[in-house]
């Protein structure tokens, strides 16, 4: 008898142990997200610093929420949660309260989050993997107002959706005094980063380029690949290698102002001179006769595929 009673207070200790541990955790983080403020305008107005705050929402989540969750909807402890509407119910619910406490709307929570407070699950099986329809289960009254960076799911299968988010980035990138504009000899300065910034890393996954996102707005429907600073694995600028040789030939007519100039009068310094040329001349590793050997015989099979239909028609 005296061995089982000190069984039950060594089991009593260890439990009482390991709550004054986790008790002690959740007062120094409760204490550490109360120093200062997750969400304020600054934060929110800054880009750069707006994944630091995801970071620390989600600790938040899984260090305090998801305890609150667990010990709501399971109080027995047990090992496996069957979920039906009343646990749900509770668990959607309680996350989303505690958000809304520490400044996030209900149209930036997301999977993120979910997945955080040990929700997945409960997400992908019963809601289709959609946030939206999961704070709906628990605020019918609610409409989403969404913004660019959180949306429903199948939001982007829309093009015209895929097609506000490509011009919101390039006008972002041109309020900040980058060449957007792909006119003579200048390079389209838009880049992957700039999609990531504004948390467009699903549109990039779906369209595998930035050049593929440009050409959907009619204003870049004749944009070349070679017209952009980006290096690009689907654009090799070999092959418009005549195009660009055409544009550094104009300029090295209008800049060394001699209007008979010929493709066997450009040099190295003709092509360094326009920002496509150096793209061009780089990718033969800065050798021009290389280049003017390839481009002649690029010229000549043109001007033979150009006069082949004539004669078939003699």
């Amino acid at each position: 008898m005296g061995e089982v009673d000190g069984q039950k207070d060594w089991e009593t200790l260890q439990k009482d142990k390991a709550l004054r541990k986790r008790t002690r955790y959740k007062k120094e983080r409760r204490k550490a997200f109360s120093s200062k403020p997750l969400f304020n305008e600054r934060f929110m107005r800054d880009e750069e610093v707006h994944a630091k705050i995801q970071k620390d929402i989600e600790t938040y989540i899984r260090v305090e929420v998801r305890w609150e969750i667990f010990n709501r909807i399971n109080p027995k402890r047990k090992m496996r949660i069957i979920w039906n509407e009343e646990k749900a119910y509770i668990a959607i619910r309680t996350l989303v309260d505690r958000l809304i406490e520490v400044g996030m709307k209900k149209e930036e929570i997301g999977v993120r989050e979910f997945a955080a407070a040990g929700l997945q699950g409960l997400l992908s099986h019963h809601f289709d993997n959609s946030p939206s329809a999961a704070i709906k289960y628990v605020y019918p009254q609610w409409e989403p107002n969404h913004t660019l960076r959180v949306v429903p799911q199948g939001y982007w299968q829309n093009e015209a959706h895929v097609v506000e988010a490509v011009r919101l980035v390039v006008e972002r990138v041109r309020l900040e005094g980058r060449n957007v504009d792909p006119s003579e000899g200048k390079l389209v300065d838009i880049w992957l980063k700039d999609f990531i910034e504004l948390g467009f890393d699903r549109l990039i996954k779906l369209y595998d380029s930035v050049y593929r996102l440009l050409k959907l707005l009619p204003e870049y429907k004749n944009l070349q690949c070679w017209q952009m600073k980006m290096r690009s694995k689907h654009c090799n600028v070999k092959e418009h290698i005549v195009e660009i040789s055409e544009l550094v030939l104009r300029e090295a007519r209008r800049r060394r102002r001699n209007p008979l100039l010929t493709f066997s009068d450009l040099t190295a310094q003709d092509f360094f001179a326009v920002p496509v040329g150096v793209k061009l001349i780089k990718a033969y590793k800065n050798g021009v006769n290389k280049l003017k050997k390839d481009l002649t015989s690029s010229l000549e099979s043109k001007s033979q595929a150009k006069n082949q239909p004539e004669s078939q028609e003699l």
